[in-house]
């Protein structure tokens, strides 16, 4: 009651009604500007095609107050992302009668739009722009289909499908250099994401449902399967046979387990398709540019086909770019790109098979994430391991103080030693549910208790602590909290929490370039050279530049630079 009579008061506020009349005006410039350019579209551009610089956007402050007043009367489509107003604001401008400014809560991703999504009809010159123009559809309308990952382009392109692997090998650990080799997309996958089904003699077969054997000798048997793979080339199933109940007298006492849906309701998503388990490998990096305003940091999303050998993967063509934005972080890029991978791992989507030449149902999960040590942090709610005390995401590796580090008990501990005693390993689950334990305790503990806590579990939601850090924010954003977790409580936290078949403990490889050579190697480097004299500098560059480097298809060694710059190494050198 005290949130909404504030609120009540805002709205009534003369500041309140100045926005208001200012946002009224700019509708009314922007319609008009608009209807005179509806016949010279040709002269539009598209909101994919406007430059990275139109747009100042959190870049430079100065720059954006200076350049307010130019975007008076431009069409918001033309800026390349949608508008986001203040919901009140809409509530407000919905209860006044409609005239011919524009609708701002038309350009919201998500509201209603017409289904057909036609251009609007042309103008005559002669009609007066004080005229109700047509409904302008957005760009993108909220029930248009969008598919992010481009994996129906891949099933169609003969070049590409019939190299790719649709159910797992078994190397029985033997001759291992391909993703679709692993045990995780084997069998370590739940019974709704495993590969559903295969072919054999134009029949299709799907695990959990039972299956007759060919009887040899008389003897004829029901197995079910449970997952399928390939193994010397040819294809098999692991399957279990059932354990008949004999059927009671009476009615009524018997049981049905009702735990796996019979027939398989993958058999009825497909209607009568073949169905493509098409596993994927996301990456994620931050490409760091200079700070200048054109080129800031950028985080981008790509990924690659498991199905495909490395020797296919590592081309540049079967490298799928995603996303990318220099505003929003990795997890505010990942939501969409989440919820779109769970989608088409619980329902798939139809697509056209060039191998097959009919249309297939695919279905698509990640098998694994991979990106840099700070990346693997964020996205599995790591705090960044260079200056954590609990800095490992797959075990329990800690120390109560950062001084500890450099004691013999935590290194004995780093490798395991002495009788090869690991840490305990982490398990996904866990995580997810301290996670939300935190953001409980930092509504209704006090400060000191969340402090303990967070020490206490060692995980840091970048979205849930930047929520946390606004709870004595500003009204509207306090508003904003309230309404995340009444309506979206699953936007809380960090998305990849609720991605299917990813384990954050697991799924994350270690990239060596950061923890072996911009490591252990770089350390060692630095202390080997700090600990030259001025003497022996001239003696070591003499001899690294007499080294032949004729058959190790590398550069040529730069003594000079690397004995002046040894410091300030970055990854390309190592």
């Amino acid at each position: 009651p005290c949130l909404k009579g504030s609120f009540n008061k805002h709205r009534t506020s003369v500041r309140h009604q100045d926005k208001l009349k200012q946002l009224n005006f700019l509708s009314e410039v922007a319609q008009r500007n608009r209807q005179d350019n509806l016949n010279h579209s040709y002269n539009r551009r598209a909101a994919s095609e406007v430059a990275d610089d139109n747009s100042s956007v959190g870049q430079n402050a100065e720059s954006d107050s200076e350049d307010e007043g130019e975007d008076v009367g431009m069409d918001p489509a033309d800026w390349g992302y949608p508008l986001h107003f203040d919901h009140d604001e809409e509530d407000r401008e919905e209860e006044e009668d409609e005239g011919p400014g524009m609708h701002f809560w038309d350009w919201h991703w998500g509201n209603e739009t017409s289904a057909n999504n036609e251009e609007p009809p042309t103008l005559d010159h002669n009609q007066s722009n004080t005229q109700p123009g047509p409904h302008r559809s957005r760009r993108i309308p909220a029930n248009a289909p969008w598919y992010l990952f481009p994996t129906k382009e891949e099933l169609a392109y003969p070049l590409i499908v019939n190299h790719m692997e649709f159910v797992p090998h078994d190397p029985q650990g033997h001759n291992i250099h391909s993703l679709h080799q692993s045990t995780k997309w084997r069998e370590d996958l739940t019974r709704n994401l495993r590969v559903p089904m295969v072919t054999d003699g134009g029949k299709h077969f799907y695990i959990y449902e039972p299956v007759g054997l060919v009887p040899r000798q008389g003897d004829s048997a029901i197995v079910v399967p449970i997952f399928f793979f390939k193994q010397g080339g040819k294809l098999y199933s692991k399957c279990i046979k059932p354990k008949y109940i004999t059927p009671r007298l009476s009615f009524g006492e018997g049981t049905f387990p009702g735990e796996i849906s019979y027939p398989n309701p993958w058999r009825i998503c497909a209607q009568n398709r073949v169905i493509r388990n098409v596993p994927i490998t996301l990456y994620a990096d931050d490409t760091s540019g200079n700070q200048s305003k054109r080129w800031n940091k950028h985080v981008s999303y790509c990924f690659t086909l498991s199905g495909l050998s490395p020797k296919l993967t590592n081309m540049e063509y079967n490298c799928h770019f995603i996303a990318t934005s220099n505003q929003a972080g990795p997890l505010e890029i990942a939501e969409p790109i989440i919820a779109e991978l769970n989608e088409l791992a619980t329902h798939g989507s139809i697509a056209y098979d060039a191998q097959l030449g009919q249309e297939v149902l695919f279905m698509v999960i990640p098998l694994c994430f991979l990106a840099d040590s700070p990346m693997a942090a964020e996205i599995t709610n790591t705090p960044n391991p260079g200056t954590s005390n609990n800095p490992c995401r797959v075990c329990h590796l800690q120390c109560p103080q950062g001084e500890e580090k450099s004691t013999l008990k935590y290194l004995q501990d780093f490798f395991g030693q002495p009788n090869n005693d690991m840490p305990q390993e982490r398990h996904w689950p866990s995580p997810i549910a301290n996670t939300k334990n935190l953001w409980i305790c930092s509504q209704t503990k006090t400060q000191k208790e969340f402090e303990q806590k967070l020490q206490l579990y060692g995980f840091k939601d970048r979205i849930t602590f930047e929520l946390i850090a606004r709870k004595h924010g500003r009204m509207d954003e306090r508003l904003r909290r309230i309404q995340l977790a009444s309506f979206s409580p699953n936007r809380l936290y960090n998305p990849f929490l609720y991605l299917l078949a990813f384990d954050g403990c697991q799924d994350t490889a270690v990239e060596i370039l950061h923890v072996m050579l911009l490591g252990v190697v770089k350390y060692l480097w630095k202390d080997f050279m700090g600990q030259l004299k001025p003497a022996q500098l001239h003696e070591i560059e003499a001899r690294w530049a007499a080294f032949q480097i004729n058959g190790l298809n590398v550069a040529p060694i730069q003594a000079k630079y690397m004995i002046a710059h040894y410091k300030s190494f970055v990854g390309k050198e190592f």
